[in-house]
């Protein structure tokens, strides 16, 4: 009996085929052609193509940002607050990008907007995609 489990059991692991991960490469860089979109007022989804690929992602309002404020500039993390005066745009498909900062001044008036705006930026463009680098 002990017999045939075990020539049971090598006939099962056998048959099951390994499992793979799927891995896609995509070459953004900051003279991709991107076409993105967003609604005004408090939506926080923009979503668009970039180079013929699919991107989405959120915008936030942030009370903190880099000194100087300037487009393009990374965080990590950001503090999210409806009267923040950074707009932050983070890309999330089709891979996870830091934060990047859209626009200073007025964030709460459609920040997702500004963000779909900014992405006709080289140096917005090149913050968000060049922190898939890290």
């Amino acid at each position: 009996m002990k017999k045939h489990l075990i020539i049971a059991g090598i006939i099962c692991s056998a048959s099951i085929p390994p499992a793979y991960a799927v891995t896609k490469c995509v070459a953004f860089t900051a003279s991709s052609s991107c076409t993105v979109s967003a609604t005004s007022g408090s939506n926080t989804d923009f979503n668009g193509r970039c180079g013929g690929v699919p991107i989405s992602g959120v915008a936030v309002c942030s009370s903190t940002g880099p000194m100087p404020p300037t487009t393009g500039k990374t965080q990590e993390a950001v503090n999210i607050s409806e009267s923040g005066r950074y707009c932050f745009c983070k890309m999330t498909v089709p891979a996870v990008s830091d934060w990047t900062m859209a626009s200073y001044g007025t964030c709460s008036d459609g920040c997702a907007k500004q963000c779909s705006t900014a992405f006709t930026n080289a140096d917005f463009k090149q913050g968000m995609f060049g922190s898939f680098e890290n």
